[in-house]
């Protein structure tokens, strides 16, 4: 639940530079501000588990074909 707030915390804070620095005022709508959810959540959370999980099952995944053709 910590990581969940510390995340939320770090959206905001890149979103409001972004409306600041970026001068994109569309974020400030409803419309802006879903995109970049949605956006935000694809690369701290898709991005993320897809890299983790892909590093951790890759070994598992190629052990068996290794085998295979040593046989």
């Amino acid at each position: 639940m910590a990581f969940s707030v510390v995340v939320g915390v770090a959206f905001g804070l890149i979103l409001l530079a972004a409306i600041r620095a970026l001068r994109l005022p569309l974020l400030a709508t409803r419309i802006g501000y879903t995109g970049a959810a949605v956006i935000g959540a694809v690369i701290l959370y898709g991005l993320t588990f897809g890299l983790i999980a892909f590093a951790r099952l890759r070994p598992s995944i190629t052990a068996p074909s290794l085998r295979q053709a040593a046989a």
